[in-house]
């Protein structure tokens, strides 16, 4: 299936969509946040209006995180509370999606 999607050129995260846990991804996205303060500290503002802009209630957030992961192209600005710098705002999601997405390609599937 890998060797399939390859020679089609189809993006492996459509055959092989990782699980992420809506909960886990918004304490990693903070958690982030706050590394990024500690180490920019002349971004705290605007960092904090980010984070302070993020959905609230569970179904926002399921749709936040999905549009994140497999949307490419989506206006994930429009799904915040506030309007916020787009530039803190791709600096934080890049840096949290990252690492998820590094992890994903690590775990391989039995079925594959």
């Amino acid at each position: 299936m890998i060797n399939y999607a390859q020679e089609n050129r189809i993006p492996l995260l459509n055959i092989c969509t990782p699980k992420v846990d809506t909960n886990f991804f918004f304490v990693l996205l903070e958690k982030i946040g706050e590394i990024i303060i500690a180490h920019y500290p002349y971004l705290e503002t605007e960092c904090r209006q980010v984070l302070s802009a993020l959905p609230l209630n569970a179904s926002d957030r399921e749709v936040f995180v999905d549009k994140v992961l497999f949307k490419p192209g989506a206006n994930l600005l429009a799904l915040l509370q506030n309007d916020v710098s787009p530039e803190i705002f791709g600096f934080l999601i890049t840096h949290t999606v990252k690492p998820l997405m590094k992890q994903s390609g690590k775990i391989t599937s039995p079925g594959i």
